[in-house]
């Protein structure tokens, strides 16, 4: 069909304009209305997420109630062995000592005594400032067989886990006769040093 040459450039003006028209209306809104809805499924799943883990936590609300407990417990053990803020640590750590060596063939020369460390200086033996006990540091000297060093060293954390083992030195032992020092070595001996971090609770 022969159109006049001014009929002819008003219909590709009005189609361009449609094809910008119908461009604005996919990115303005269309697509708009997709990243809208792509927002929204994405919160949707996070919120399925979250409702999943807290359905998940409900199921398990008894099993999690009673570790709970068995957790208050063992504190309850541990600050039942703690020495107390006004008691006297020096005979604390003494018996803390003779507790820890029974059974075991250790011999105890030296104990310092103990130096409290609360608010900052707690730091000192690496506790946080705000941690809620306060902590008691003395060294001990003495002298054992291997074996029987290590396994002392392990029944001493073990059995009192309100205490930390930290600065643990080891060296020879001379052999000693009814004048003193005969400048051998004891055989398999050793003479251990180390600091005892004891936890003190707080008095209320």
């Amino acid at each position: 069909m022969n159109l006049p040459k001014d009929k002819k450039t008003r219909i590709l003006l009005i189609a361009a304009v449609a094809v910008v028209v119908c461009g604005g209306l996919w990115f303005g809104v269309i697509q708009s209305r997709n990243t809208v809805l792509a927002g929204a499924s994405s919160r949707l799943e996070k919120a399925q997420n979250r409702l999943t883990e807290a359905q998940k936590w409900l199921k398990n609300s008894d099993e999690i109630k009673s570790e709970m407990e068995k957790a208050l417990r063992q504190l309850e053990d541990m600050e039942a062995q703690m020495p107390r803020a006004n008691e006297d640590l020096f005979a604390k750590s003494y018996a803390l000592l003779d507790k820890a060596k029974a059974g075991h063939v250790v011999e105890i020369r030296e104990v310092t005594r103990p130096e409290k460390k609360e608010g900052e200086k707690k730091k000192d033996v690496g506790l946080f400032a705000s941690f809620p006990y306060d902590a008691s540091v003395f060294s001990v000297g003495g002298v054992a067989h291997y074996h029987d060093f290590g396994k002392f060293l392990a029944d001493l954390e073990n059995n009192h886990p309100y205490c930390r083992v930290q600065n643990v030195t080891l060296g020879t032992v001379l052999e000693t006769g009814a004048e003193g020092a005969t400048g051998r070595l004891a055989k398999e001996k050793l003479a251990f040093r180390m600091d005892i971090v004891a936890l003190i609770k707080p008095t209320q």
